[in-house]
Parts: structure tokens; sequence; C-alpha cells
């Protein structure tokens, strides 16, 4: 018997979430729709290989958005969701995020966490299949942490938020079940992304 696998909690073998991300140039040019999920496709496929091996997927979310996809899958039977979003600087992001957390401040200079803000919105949703509450999003919008730094939720969840080359920010979330998971990434190459 190995030393603390009788600890309540203990994970011998941490949740495992692999991120595949393809960019497709040049960016911000609206790509038709068959072309952004064979992008996807890609993204999942490489994330699925990076799966610790004899690992099968059992969760799995993808998003894309003007030349970038993104795929998020899971070892584990914890829910996934992953968006990413083009920040755009004509995008109503205060009037969007108000929807959900009416209690936001009335203006925001940073449209970075108000983009992350709706990326989590619909990384949750994707994972819960429904939205988040007003604390969780006003969670997010006061969260000043580094970078790739999971914030855990009053619920248990997770995300991380990643801003990917070009502004587009990327969140990962992940359900209670996956608390202490560990996120790797994977980026195409180009070779692959032209060949799609």
């Amino acid at each position: 018997m190995r030393l603390g696998t009788n600890i309540v909690g203990f994970r011998e073998n941490p949740a495992q979430i692999v991120v595949g991300v393809a960019v497709r140039h040049p960016l911000y040019q609206r790509w038709r729709r068959p072309n952004q999920s064979a992008l996807a496709d890609l993204a999942e496929a490489l994330a699925s290989e990076r799966l610790v091996e004899g690992r099968s997927v059992l969760a799995k979310s993808r998003s894309h958005s003007r030349g970038v996809s993104v795929a998020a899958v899971s070892s584990d039977t914890m829910a996934v969701g992953i968006d990413v979003e083009w920040m755009s600087p004509d995008r109503r992001w205060l009037d969007i995020i108000s929807m959900f957390a009416p209690s936001a401040p009335d203006r925001s200079p940073d449209m970075v966490m108000l983009a992350k803000a709706w990326t989590f919105i619909e990384a949750f949703y994707k994972a819960e299949q429904a939205y988040p509450v007003e604390a969780d999003v006003m969670e997010i919008l006061h969260a000043d942490l580094p970078e790739g730094t999971p914030i855990t939720l009053l619920s248990g969840a997770s995300v991380q938020f990643t801003m990917l080359a070009g502004g587009f920010p990327m969140a990962v979330y992940w359900t209670a079940e996956g608390k202490g998971a560990q996120i790797s990434y994977v980026f195409a190459e180009p070779a692959d992304i032209e060949a799609v």
C-alpha cells in the first residue's frame, strides 16, 4: 500500500485537461464555418493525442473565433467548457456582461477583464448547460491573478484564463470533480493547419 492512499480526497493521478490550439492566418478574418470546424477538429485531435497514455476522452468542449480554434479534452468525468473570443474594440462588452451581472460597474476601462468575463460565461455554459450566477461573474471581474492561475469559485469549480496572441482571451472551465486538474497546452504546427 502506498503512503497516503487512505487520505480523503487524495488522487494518485490528478485529472488532466489538454487544450489544443490551432491558428489560421490572417487573424480577425471571418472564416466560413466548415473551415473553422475543420480547424477545431485539428485542435481536438491534437489535444486527444496528448492525454496520458491509456486514458480516453471522457469530456470535451470546442470554440472558435476569427481564425483561432481551441478544444479542451479531459480524461476524467468532470464537465469541461472552453471559449475563445476576439477582443473586438467595437463590441459593447459592458452591455453584454451587465446582462449576467447587473451590479457590474457602470463603466470599466478594462476591456480585457470584460472579454475574459464573457469567455468565462460561455465556457461555463458549455460545461454546465446553464449560465453562471452573478457572484461568479463578479468574482471574475474582480480577480487580479497572474495569467494561467486557476480561479476556484464558491461552487468548487475552477476557471483558468490565457491570453492568446492577437488579443484572444481564452477561458477553460471545469467542475469541482476535477479539483487540482493539471492543464497542458498543445499548439498546431503551420504544416498541419495548411493541410486542413
